[in-house]
């Protein structure tokens, strides 16, 4: 089967970079839009003095440059071409405004159009089309305005070139949220385009399908990522907006989807307005996740159970609780990387993260693209160094995690078991946390039960609580506990039972980009022959030195 895809994929892109392709993507070039939807995101215009000044900074790399990026020799890494080419980045140039803003984002369009008038293999891929033609249409007034004919010209006519190729392509697109992307490009394109509108109901219900396959009952998304949700949150949302700034019913699935998304989306932030780090995901800027969900005009509490999409959330006055207790997305069906933690969870009290997971590089080259997704990267218990599951055979990853939870004056229990090791150990892991009601008393169980197999007794379990790195961590002189001091100034103490407790390096990569040096608390216990089970606590240390 991969080998006929290899084909197909082979034989698609010598039909699409052929001179008779090239010819039917050509049409009546339209003399304007039929709709030039508003910008839905804020733009910054320091962003945009940045880039005028030839800074491009994207995907965590940064390249300077006095030429336009699309010169010869000018380029880094896969996530910094793509967000390039996908052009989301023209906003921060409408922010700006003024006529010079205006000049320079048209030479770097029209520096574009000169450089990447036919199909080439990434920079027309349907996903990064269809957000350049989104980033387009937004912009187009702000472009065109004093613009001189050849311009205004060139540029409608790479719209409809592009717009058509994208209608071909959809469904060669990965799948997951590219595909998603794809899809709602093209409803922009038949809002847009004067000689689309009649597909505007195909369009819709490719959309449609794509929704019903990826937004999961409880509003989460198959990736289980909180950046692709908000990623995908944000097309939706905007999409809406133009449909109703053109006075059209935006389609039902659009307003479904929405609605079940934004209680999800409140579900995976912390208390810091960001977002958990879970499979694969970033931080975000908190001030994107606002806009957002205020856009959305959805006004549902966060979820406290998603089973559908595998987390539960604990919240007690100031803290949040995350936990992840649902399977690896497959990454045939998602797109993605999966991560092997396994009822991995996190844990922040306000503008505080304590506990966190290493999170994900937007590099995908280098040492830590892989290293990552391993369950030692994740806030929970690693068994004789090994994941939790094989990350590259998803046929024999564990079945979905059982999961129960209690809540009861206000505390919460939450209890979650996989049989990851089984296979492999004859051992399930089990986790037990409990949040009290005041949220400064977070207590855990992690049990390895079952029988263990031969070769498994007397080897070493691994719990590990990676903190966030504005944590600082110091073992107390008899070894026994870990005292922390938030950036807040606020105490917290972890003990914990096993047979060593200690501290070691660790690494966060909150924002994708730059790996930040942070410590984790590690727990050391050993296998018996009925398995093992650590109990720990992170209590917070009161003015007066009590718990």
């Amino acid at each position: 089967m991969a080998g006929q895809g290899s084909l197909k994929t082979r034989l698609l892109a010598r039909l699409y970079a052929s001179r008779l392709y090239d010819i039917w993507l050509n049409g009546p070039v339209p003399k304007g839009l039929a709709v030039s939807p508003a910008e839905p995101w804020p733009g910054d215009p320091a962003a945009a003095d940045r880039l005028f000044h030839g800074r491009w900074r994207f995907g965590g790399e940064e390249i300077a440059t006095r030429d336009l990026p699309w010169a010869a020799g000018v380029g880094g890494g896969p996530a910094w071409t793509e967000t390039l080419h996908e052009f989301g980045w023209l906003r921060h140039f409408t922010a700006n405004g003024g006529d010079t803003a205006r000049r320079h984002a048209r030479a770097l369009v029209a520096g574009w159009l000169g450089h990447y008038p036919r199909w080439q293999a990434l920079t027309w891929r349907p996903d990064i089309l269809a957000r350049r033609l989104i980033a387009w249409f937004h912009a187009a007034p702000f472009l065109v305005e004093g613009a001189d004919a050849a311009f205004v010209k060139g540029f409608h006519a790479a719209l409809l070139r592009q717009a058509r190729h994208l209608s071909n392509t959809i469904e060669q697109t990965p799948p997951g949220a590219a595909r998603l992307a794809a899809a709602v490009g093209w409803v922009y394109a038949c809002l847009c385009l004067t000689d689309r509108a009649g597909l505007m109901p195909r369009a819709v219900d490719r959309l449609d399908i794509e929704i019903s396959r990826q937004i999961l009952p409880d509003g989460g998304h198959v990736s289980r990522c909180p950046t692709t949700l908000l990623d995908v949150m944000a097309l939706l949302v905007g999409l809406r907006a133009a449909l109703i700034g053109a006075n059209q019913t935006p389609p039902r699935g659009v307003i479904e989807a929405i609605d079940r998304i934004a209680p999800m989306l409140r579900m995976l932030r912390h208390a810091d307005g960001a977002l958990g780090l879970f499979h694969g995901g970033t931080e975000g800027d908190p001030n994107l996740v606002n806009a957002v969900l205020l856009r959305a005009e959805a006004h549902g509490r966060p979820l406290d159970q998603a089973p559908y999409s595998g987390f539960e959330r604990g919240s007690a006055k100031k803290s949040v609780l995350l936990v992840d207790v649902g399977p690896p997305p497959d990454p045939a069906s998602t797109g993605g990387r999966p991560h092997a933690g396994l009822l991995a969870c996190e844990f922040s009290v306000g503008r505080d993260r304590l506990l966190v997971n290493c999170g994900e590089t937007l590099r995908t080259d280098g040492v830590w693209a892989g290293a990552l997704a391993a369950t030692a990267a994740h806030t929970t218990l690693v068994l004789d160094d090994h994941h939790a599951l094989d990350l590259n055979h998803p046929e024999t990853w564990p079945e979905r995690p059982r999961v129960e939870r209690q809540e009861t004056e206000g505390a919460t229990w939450i209890a979650a078991e996989h049989d990851g090791y089984r296979s492999r150990y004859g051992l399930k892991h089990r986790r037990r946390l409990f949040l009290n009601h005041d949220g400064d008393d977070l207590r855990g169980e992690d049990s390895l039960i079952g029988n263990a197999m031969a070769g498994a007794a007397d080897r070493d379990v691994n719990l590990r609580f990676h903190l966030h790195p504005s944590v600082s961590a110091s073992l107390t002189q008899g070894g026994d506990e870990v005292l922390l001091r938030t950036s807040s100034g606020d105490g917290w103490r972890f003990r914990a039972s096993g047979r060593h407790l200690g501290l070691e390096d660790s690494v966060y990569f909150g924002d994708g980009i730059e790996p930040r040096h942070t410590l984790q608390i590690l727990v050391t216990d050993r296998i018996g022959p009925e398995g093992a089970v650590v109990k720990w606590a992170l209590t917070q240390v009161r003015q007066d030195g009590a718990d």
